[in-house]
């Protein structure tokens, strides 16, 4: 009754701009009325970025939770091996599967299911949640509550690619559903998305060059005691060979002088 009077609505129209860097919201501004230090404007990201323009910094979405990797295959980017690390399934798992993630589960008999973690605590209350995109790697339910919602492994899957050798990553990609909002009330009670955000860094043609020019000096230092042991074996080999040529030679001549002596 009272988002009508204002002339809004629980679903509202805004450009990717608008709904990152800020729009006027007329709820924001009644409420300004009331608390004049209120921000009219909402955005999500517009406050969480101190850089300048064209450079976001800072934390665009804080899950106050480190992410744990594992190698899962070995991978070639640019001629340059790598190993990649991949999140395990049990990440976003919920705290009766995880027990690391209990601490997310704030309210016991309101506990989210595989794939998502609670984290209002950590946006001052707001009802946001966490998730990979699409909810990868959650239950089921989720994806099938909202429609469009297909989670497909190759696109939406969170990895790390690292050199075995100088340990540099060449491929980062972190892939998060950035913020959730529980509709509750008239409507089912589900988890809606909002955007996930998808950041990636890819290492340059130059760059890869020169790394492959590095990993080749450390090759042949690593293999530089091998190389000295086989000059040496083949030193020793051939040593005997001539050894063996001169013994034979000097057995032949022998031969020859007792035959024309005879």
């Amino acid at each position: 009754m009272y988002m009508g009077s204002i002339g809004t609505t629980m679903f509202m129209t805004h450009t990717v701009q608008e709904l990152l860097w800020g729009f006027k919201d007329p709820l924001l501004t009644r409420l300004k009325t009331i608390k004049p230090e209120t921000d009219e404007y909402f955005g999500l990201i517009s406050l969480e970025n101190p850089g300048v323009k064209g450079h976001v910094q800072g934390h665009i979405c804080q899950v106050n939770q480190s992410l744990l990797c594992t190698m899962c295959k070995e991978v070639e980017l640019k001629g340059i091996p790598a190993y990649r690390f991949t999140p395990p399934r049990d990440t976003l798992a919920s705290g009766k599967n995880n027990p690391e993630n209990e601490g997310f589960c704030v309210t016991p008999k309101k506990c989210l299911d595989d794939g998502v973690l609670d984290v209002s605590v950590c946006r001052k209350g707001a009802p946001v949640v966490v998730s990979f995109p699409h909810f990868h790697l959650g239950d089921e339910k989720y994806a099938q509550a909202i429609d469009g919602i297909s989670p497909v492994h190759e696109h939406h899957q969170t990895f790390l690619d690292l050199n075995p050798c100088c340990d540099v990553s060449f491929f980062n990609l972190k892939v998060f559903v950035l913020c959730f909002l529980r509709l509750t009330r008239n409507l089912n009670n589900t988890i809606f998305p909002i955007l996930f955000l998808n950041e990636s860094v890819v290492i340059d043609d130059a760059s890869a060059a020169r790394i492959q020019k590095l990993l080749l000096i450390v090759t042949l230092v690593s293999h530089f005691p091998l190389i000295l042991v086989a000059m040496g074996v083949i030193l020793v080999l051939v040593s005997i060979i001539l050894a063996i040529r001169f013994y034979q030679n000097k057995v032949i001549a022998n031969t020859q002088n007792i035959l024309e002596t005879a």
